[in-house]
């Protein structure tokens, strides 16, 4: 009786462990079932008809990189940008100054000759002189010098007026052997300058042009032979401011920049005589060499 009952406990004991391993066991599985249904409908990592036992690392895909960008339309921040920033001025030159009347102090010396008879020393000129550029590298310039033409002259190249010679004492004339003068004037040049070559704050030049002469005073002394000595006799004349256009001028310079608006500039130069000038009606040639300073004003500033 007790062996029975005993088997009887046993085997209730039994079937209610497996009843409730089965239970646990089918309530774990439909758990399992119900989070992998979820997992595989919220998670597209999860492949249809695979079970939680089932996934491994394999299974699950690294970070996928976003390709479609989505399309944000900033067209009105970039025109705002564009027009809130200034944009350059585009100047078709640049400044473009002005110093087209350069002012001169000029300084000369001066050797005159009365057909190829020179002086017995060299003569002088000083002065102001103004130049005007009315074109590209084309100057047009005055001015107003204070010359000293220091000549001498054989008789036959002075001509003095008929009976001269006696009625000042000096016998029939054919006793005078020389006569040296000097003449002191004011000239008026009138230059054409063309600028050839530029190097530099260094160009090279050359000039023609006309000068006219206002005489202040003219001074001779005449060399003759009296009792077979030579002595002389000195003169002064003033002469008519009527010797417009008396010599034609050449020369060829070069002028440095040294500033700004100074330079200095070196010019030889020759004058070729186009009519007689004087009391004596002399044809005189002269050659010198110009030193100036020169001063260009800025005159105006452009674009």
């Amino acid at each position: 009786m007790s062996r029975s009952r005993s088997s009887i406990t046993d085997n209730d004991a039994s079937t209610a462990k497996a009843n409730l391993s089965d239970s646990d066991g089918s309530t774990a599985k439909a758990k399992l079932t119900d989070n992998v249904a979820s997992t595989a409908h919220s998670n597209p990592i999860a492949a249809p008809g695979r079970t939680n036992r089932e996934l491994n690392y394999s299974s699950v895909r690294g970070p996928v990189a976003v390709t479609d960008r989505p399309f944000i339309d900033d067209s009105a921040l970039r025109a705002f940008n564009l027009a809130s920033i200034p944009q350059p001025v585009h100047r078709k030159g640049g400044l473009h100054i002005n110093r087209s009347l350069v002012f001169g102090l000029l300084g000369a010396p001066d050797f005159a000759s009365v057909n190829s008879v020179a002086g017995d020393r060299a003569g002088s000129s000083f002065g102001l002189t103004v130049d005007y550029e009315f074109a590209n590298h084309w100057y047009v310039g005055s001015g107003l010098l204070y010359s000293k033409r220091v000549f001498a002259a054989a008789p036959q190249d002075y001509h003095v007026p008929q009976g001269y010679y006696r009625q000042n004492g000096m016998g029939m004339g054919n006793s005078v052997q020389w006569i040296k003068g000097r003449f002191d004037m004011l000239e008026i040049p009138l230059n054409l300058r063309f600028d050839f070559s530029t190097t530099g704050n260094t160009l090279f030049f050359a000039s023609a042009g006309v000068s006219s002469y206002l005489f202040t005073t003219e001074n001779c002394g005449y060399y003759y032979e009296f009792y077979n000595r030579v002595v002389s006799k000195q003169f002064s004349y003033a002469s008519s401011p009527n010797n417009l256009f008396s010599t034609l001028n050449f020369s060829v310079g070069i002028e440095a920049g040294i500033s700004n608006s100074f330079s200095v500039l070196v010019s030889p130069y020759v004058k070729i005589p186009t009519r007689n000038i004087g009391f004596g009606q002399v044809q005189l040639n002269s050659l010198g060499i110009d030193f100036a300073l020169r001063f260009a004003p800025v005159i105006s500033r452009r674009r």
